[in-house]
């Protein structure tokens, strides 16, 4: 299969541009970096390909770590999250740090200027919903069960 990354790198870059987007681009690892502002925290997003070119992938690492007292408790509260949202929470029990995560394959189909604005607004309100609760439960200020209260609603 041929690699499609530089394909569609430019096909994000150029749907950025018409959404007039403030972005930066790593032409050496191919990725992009923009940041957008929620609710309650500041979002960094990124977005890369992987399976050569042939899916998108937009993520998004919470800004805080998680402290280690509290990362058995996170790796279930990530876990309850996970099963209520579209995309996924990836969670390094090792390092203490969360990331959003959506991606898309596309194998030999074109990225649509619908579906990456799709794509986009998911993974920020996907980030948005949920970092301020990951954060409380990091710093002790909601309970596990208060949490999983949230991701009822």
């Amino acid at each position: 299969m041929e690699d499609r990354t530089e394909e569609l790198m430019a096909t994000v870059r150029e749907y950025l541009d018409a959404l007039e987007f403030k972005y930066e681009y790593d032409e050496e690892n191919k990725l992009v970096h923009y940041g957008v502002s929620g609710e309650d925290i500041p979002m960094d997003m990124f977005i890369h390909t992987a399976m050569d070119g042939t899916a998108l992938v937009l993520v998004s690492p919470m800004p805080f770590t998680v402290p280690e007292e509290k990362r058995a408790e996170m790796a279930i509260a990530v876990s309850i999250a996970n099963s209520h949202i579209v995309g996924s929470f990836d969670f390094d029990i090792t390092d203490g740090k969360i990331m959003a995560r959506i991606s898309n394959c596309m194998a030999d189909m074109p990225l649509t200027r619908g579906a990456f604005e799709m794509l986009l607004i998911i993974s920020q309100k996907l980030t948005d919903d949920y970092n301020d609760k990951f954060m409380m439960l990091a710093k002790g200020m909601i309970t596990l069960d208060q949490f999983a209260e949230y991701t009822q609603n």
